[in-house]
């Protein structure tokens, strides 16, 4: 009997976390502020939104494109490969991208950029308002 109802009040909880799950609202979302895979299921990557404040979303792959939805990495010019004495400057396709904040003056310090091939690079001539970002539709609100 205590089987039985343990199996009952599982699968009871179960329905109610989808049905919560369900009722969340869904946001188009501007990712300037970042862009990374995530491990959380269904919404497969994590979106940083940078304005008035800092909120992050969990959104699709397949609902996130760039301003002429065709791609699914944003250009970064003047980039320097990451960890290296290399300092020459390149510009990569970001398929992955992580604003890195500002100095104690205020001034940007760029951004991380990881490329499909998952070679990563710092790109310091961008700052959340200025920089080509993916932007996504149909998310949740979620973690970074």
């Amino acid at each position: 009997m205590l089987r039985i109802f343990l199996k009952i009040a599982f699968l009871l909880y179960s329905f109610e976390s989808h049905g919560l799950n369900a009722k969340k609202p869904l946001y188009t979302v501007t990712c300037n502020g970042g862009f990374s895979s995530y491990t959380g299921g269904h919404y497969n990557r994590a979106c940083r939104l940078i304005h008035d404040g800092e909120r992050h979303y969990n959104c699709r792959i397949e609902n996130c494109w760039d301003d002429i939805k065709k791609n699914q990495w944003v250009p970064f010019n003047r980039c320097q490969l990451a960890n290296s004495p290399n300092k020459q400057l390149s510009n990569q396709q970001c398929s992955s991208y992580n604003y890195r904040g500002s100095d104690s003056d205020g001034k940007s310090k760029g951004y991380d950029c990881t490329t499909a091939g998952g070679v990563q690079y710092v790109c310091p001539d961008y700052a959340p308002d200025t920089v080509n970002s993916l932007t996504c539709e149909h998310c949740r609100a979620g973690n970074w």
